[in-house]
């Protein structure tokens, strides 16, 4: 069992808490005018050919206003296979990198373009499990495209499962438990990866979407992730989601901790359970070892530069790995000392050296979480 689920009579509170946050959110986007009335379509295709990547681009040519979105909303009530394709390039605008930082203004434009077709049940409902596995690889990877930096629209995205019929995270985490099974295929992994991106996406976006998130165990199905034969970029993904699930949340605008601020979400528990978890820590450990990059490494193998056909190049994970070793030190002197004790200090002192940016403030910042400093530290 997770180890943040939550009692049945706190869940229902959390529920109505939710559907209430919901409407008020539901009411302030049809006001800004970037969500009306939800409407939706059932998929019961199995078409699972890929479309080129010729014809893509000879769509896209079609334009961008609304009949053209119209269009694409069709295409994902009549053919969601092709329709979900045609969504994540569209969403996609031309940039492909694997760990995005920032959202360029065409894609920010494009997000809202979709929005204000009224379309968010037709993406959540290929989560369903009347959908093929490569239509809820491409809804995964919508929804992670459509919350992207953007908090309101991810807390839509997660409040929405809270509603009798709808489908969200609950569906995302169980994607990735798929993924972590020994004989999960190709399909079945890439699946999982875009649903931990989806994840890692949503639970950026609020103290809501977080406990949803641990209440339907996503903590398991990332430590059993990074504990499995996943791919480098599943593993990268649980670990990220990790850093924030262990993390306590305060009522600050981004969730910080503030000397004057209010603890809102406690994970103590969770940080205990993870730090004693032997196999855990050294997958984590070995992540980071694997996965440093140095000036020798090719740039487009560092975790920041690098693109979605590296999904499964070991360089990507420590960033990642580093954050979630630094928030199961945050907070308890016990598992700070079990980390210590591991020398799990010295990897990342090696990492803090990083010319990759990511590396070196993950790594930088668990340090500090851990009260350590490196001096003249090598592996």
């Amino acid at each position: 069992r997770d180890p943040g689920s939550h009692p049945n009579r706190e869940q229902e509170m959390k529920r109505s808490r939710a559907c209430a946050t919901l409407a008020v959110l539901f009411i302030f986007m049809c006001v800004v005018g970037i969500l009306g009335p939800a409407n939706g379509a059932e998929d019961d295709g199995a078409e699972d050919e890929e479309v080129s990547k010729e014809d893509l681009e000879n769509w896209a040519k079609e334009g961008t206003g609304d009949n053209y979105i119209q269009k694409l909303v069709t295409d994902l009530e009549n053919d969601p296979s092709t329709g979900s394709k045609k969504l994540v390039y569209f969403l996609k605008s031309g940039q492909d990198k694997l760990v995005k930082l920032r959202v360029s203004d065409e894609a920010r434009g494009k997000q809202r373009q979709f929005l204000e077709a009224n379309s968010i049940n037709l993406v959540l409902k290929m989560l369903g499990p009347h959908s093929p596995i490569h239509v809820k690889s491409k809804a995964a990877e919508a929804i992670k495209l459509l919350s992207l930096h953007n908090p309101a629209v991810g807390q839509v995205l997660g409040l929405h499962s809270w509603m009798p019929g709808m489908y969200g995270i609950k569906e995302l985490v169980l994607m990735m438990m798929d993924a972590a099974k020994p004989d999960a295929d190709k399909m079945t992994m890439v699946a999982g990866e875009h649903a931990a991106e989806a994840m890692w996406a949503l639970t950026g976006t609020g103290v809501d979407n977080l406990e949803l998130a641990k209440s339907e165990g996503c903590v398991a199905a990332c430590v059993d992730l990074i504990k499995s034969h996943a791919s480098p970029c599943g593993k990268m993904w649980a670990a990220a989601i990790l850093k924030r699930l262990f993390k306590d949340f305060y009522n600050t605008p981004d969730g910080s901790y503030a000397s004057n601020a209010r603890r809102t979400l406690d994970n103590a528990r969770v940080r205990s359970f993870a730090a004693m978890d032997t196999q855990l820590i050294e997958s984590l450990s070995n992540m980071v070892k694997l996965g440093r990059v140095t000036e020798a490494t090719p740039r487009s193998k560092w975790p920041s530069h690098a693109k979605s056909e590296e999904r499964n190049e070991k360089t990507i994970m420590a960033w990642a790995a580093a954050g979630a070793l630094g928030a199961i030190a945050s907070g308890e002197e016990g598992s700070r000392e079990i980390l210590v004790k591991k020398g799990v200090a010295d990897f990342l002192c090696v990492l803090a050296k990083s010319p990759d940016t990511l590396e070196a403030v993950e790594a930088t910042s668990a340090l500090q979480l851990m009260d350590e400093e490196c001096g003249n530290k090598e592996l």
